[in-house]
């Protein structure tokens, strides 16, 4: 049974999903040599040290705000200045999505991913909306962004690697992915991606994004490595969808989004 994206996307926010995820050179459907020369990967590769910096404005005003705290994946933390200025020291980290978040008294939380692939200095600015004003906020702009997997076809006893491609943004963007699985007919179950082979059967409204912790390969990040044994037989569903980070709600505003879907069988 074949599903529009719109009704892709329903599925994808009511039923139970999986996590995982893969970073890639290119957005678009992978030939037999490009597949094998992504996941020909070296997983004793260290991370790269990188630094972010940045600043931290008020999108209305467009003035600097002082003393936000910026956080990222590496628990490193930094108040910004007069300026609206942070910096955030050296971390050794597999390329790959990360998170920064934001948080000052009076203003919305805010929480956005940024790639790190092939960079040593990364600037990040982050435009809050204050506490007590509506903002409206434009839609994502389309990247063609999907996961990927090292085969189309898989057996009982294949490996499962699926990844997903690193895309530079730009310094002012702010983006937060989900991924998730849907599993064949008459199963359906959908699992949310949540953190590297974590799955995790939604049971609400409340869709958590991608954590940001995998491992690389050439340039991207992996989501779920791990072996195909005991699943059901059939077409899955891989979802990723791209959400604007001032969405709080993702489920009642798809349409500031980008959903793409990527297929695979087991047989």
């Amino acid at each position: 049974m074949k599903f529009s994206k719109r009704l892709s996307a329903t599925l994808f926010l009511t039923l139970p999903l999986v996590s995982a995820a893969v970073a890639f050179e290119d957005i678009y459907e992978p030939d037999n040599e490009l597949l094998v020369n992504f996941f020909n990967f070296d997983r004793s590769a260290r991370g790269l040290y990188w630094k972010v910096k940045g600043l931290v404005i008020d999108k209305l005003s467009g003035n600097p705000i002082e003393g936000a705290i910026v956080v990222d994946n590496c628990n490193r933390q930094d108040y910004s200045d007069e300026q609206g200025e942070y910096h955030l020291n050296a971390c050794s980290f597999p390329t790959g999505i990360y998170a920064l978040t934001v948080i000052k008294p009076g203003y919305k939380t805010l929480s956005c991913h940024f790639p790190t692939r092939g960079l040593s200095l990364i600037t990040r600015h982050l435009s809050l909306i204050p506490a007590s004003e509506s903002h409206e906020i434009q839609a994502i702009t389309q990247s063609g962004e999907k996961l990927l997997t090292s085969q189309m076809l898989y057996r009982q006893g294949d490996q499962l690697k699926v990844g997903l491609p690193l895309f530079p943004l730009a310094e002012d963007d702010c983006v937060l992915y989900y991924f998730g699985i849907q599993y064949p007919e008459p199963d359906n179950r959908l699992f949310i991606i949540e953190g590297f082979n974590q799955l995790v059967e939604v049971k609400s409204n409340v869709m958590p994004h991608w954590n940001g912790i995998g491992y690389s390969i050439q340039g991207g990040q992996v989501v779920i490595d791990k072996s195909v044994e005991d699943i059901p037989l059939g077409e899955y569903k891989l979802y990723l969808l791209r959400m604007p980070g001032y969405v709080e709600d993702p489920f009642n505003h798809l349409h500031l989004g980008e959903l793409n879907v990527t297929t695979f069988n087991v047989e």
